[in-house]
This record gives C-alpha cells, sequence and structure tokens, in this order.
C-alpha cells in the first residue's frame, strides 16, 4: 500500500468520527447570541464546510485577518468569545481604509473592553501586538488596493493575483504563513492551513519534513487530489476537526 492510499484509509477513518461544529458565523457576525453546534461526522462536516468558505466567511476584510490573527492560539473558540466577535462587532462594517486610519490604542479598547498596556504592542501574542499585526496588515493590503473580500480572493489566489503580495503580508510583525492561509480561506480561496497539527498529521504521508514550505503541502495536497477523493481544503477540515480540535472546538 502506497503512502497516499495509507492516507486516504486514515482520512476515511477520521471521517467517520463524530465530531462538535460550531455555527461559527452567525455568532461571529452577531445574528445570534449564542454559539449554537451539531454533531456529524467529520468527512460531512468538511463537505459542508467546503460550500461554505467558497464565498467568503465575512463582509469585512479587516475581519477576515482578525479571524486569522486572533485564531493563533489552543481554543479557537476562546479566540471567538473573547476576541473576533467583539472585533466584528465594532469593525465589520467598517470600510478598510477608515480601519487603517483608526486610532490603534481605540481598536483595541473597542475589542477588549479595557486600555492596551504599555510596550504590550511588542509581544506579538499579546492581544495589544494581535492588534498591530491586524492593522498593519490590513495597511499592506490597501496599499497594494486590496480593499474587500472580493478584491482580496482575486489577489491572495494562486498563482498569486498580485505577485509579492503574500511575501509583504508575511514580512508583518507576528504574521506568519499560516495566517496568510487562513486569510486566503477566509476569503475564499480554499487551500490548507498548515499550523503544526496538520504538518504533524501529513508530513510522513507527502513525504515532507514538518517545517517543509507551507506551499509544499499545498502543491503535494493539490497533487494528491485523485488518490484521496477529496480536495486539500477537506482533508484540512477533516484533520482539524476530528484529530486537531479532539471534538472541542475548531
Amino acid at each position: 500500500m502506497t503512502r497516499l492510499a495509507e492516507l486516504r484509509t486514515e482520512l476515511e477513518a477520521l471521517g467517520r468520527k463524530q465530531i462538535r461544529l460550531p455555527a461559527w458565523d452567525p455568532f461571529i457576525l452577531g445574528s445570534t447570541d449564542r454559539l449554537a453546534h451539531e454533531t456529524l461526522p467529520a468527512r460531512d462536516a468538511a463537505r459542508r464546510e467546503l460550500k461554505r468558505w467558497q464565498s467568503g466567511r465575512f463582509p469585512s476584510l479587516a475581519l477576515a485577518v482578525a479571524d486569522a490573527v486572533f485564531s493563533k492560539q489552543k481554543d479557537y473558540e476562546v479566540a471567538v468569545q473573547t476576541a473576533t466577535r467583539p472585533f466584528a462587532q465594532a469593525f465589520a462594517a467598517m470600510p478598510l481604509g477608515d480601519f487603517c486610519t483608526f486610532d490603534r490604542g481605540n481598536v483595541y479598547r473597542l475589542t477588549f473592553g479595557k486600555d492596551p498596556r504599555p510596550g504590550k504592542e511588542r509581544a506579538h501574542l499579546a492581544p495589544e501586538g494581535r492588534v498591530r499585526t491586524i492593522q498593519e496588515v490590513c495597511n499592506v493590503l490597501l496599499g497594494a488596493g486590496v480593499e474587500t473580500p472580493d478584491a482580496a480572493r482575486t489577489a491572495l489566489a494562486m498563482p498569486p493575483g498580485v505577485p509579492g503580495l503574500d511575501l509583504r503580508m508575511t514580512s508583518v510583525f507576528g504574521f506568519g504563513g499560516a495566517m496568510l492561509a487562513n486569510v486566503r480561506m477566509n476569503v475564499g480561496v480554499l487551500t490548507v492551513k498548515p499550523d503544526v497539527h496538520i504538518r504533524r498529521f501529513l508530513a510522513s504521508y507527502l513525504d515532507l519534513r514538518e517545517d517543509a514550505d507551507d506551499s509544499e503541502f499545498e502543491a503535494r495536497l493539490v497533487a494528491a487530489r485523485d488518490a484521496l477523493g477529496m480536495e486539500p481544503f477537506e482533508v484540512d477540515q477533516i484533520i482539524w476537526y476530528a484529530k486537531a480540535a479532539s471534538g472541542r472546538s475548531g
């Protein structure tokens, strides 16, 4: 049995696992005050997520960036509850140009309900540092003439619609390849988010090192699409919900 055949067998087994799928976006966008969820097989969840993400999750590019930056922590649900939802309430309707010039301290206050701590902007995992990252990435996008999720879907497609934009984004303080992949996915460019869970699970099956470049993981999964019988995004979602999230949140 080839490694891809083994991977397909493993993914099929994971796909049968019952997982908890929260209805993230209605809660983030404020159309519901309760984070509802349902239990279903991981493969069914991945197919549903594929359809949901294809058109982009959010009406605001700043929110698409913020969700990616805030989500870099152990429990995505905590990020949603404490940061992404209040950020959306304050900024989801604000044009990107206005957000980029909005006082950074007030971005923090409106999101977290308190004053930023002096000096914490230099700590990229601190909430103050994350707010800095969000605004600086948004400034890069604005400078490239990318102001909406629809424009970002074209600009961040592969091959790149705006050459070099991905490199400019990942040169921003605190913003790495997994966050870039998350932004791309948030605007409807369906790919994989090569975080530590995805890398650890897939590396040996794809004959890659765990620290291989993000593009290598994506290219190997694209090449394996027919052998696996699913899109790279579905692979990402099955692994995340069935293994990384371990049934709590994702």
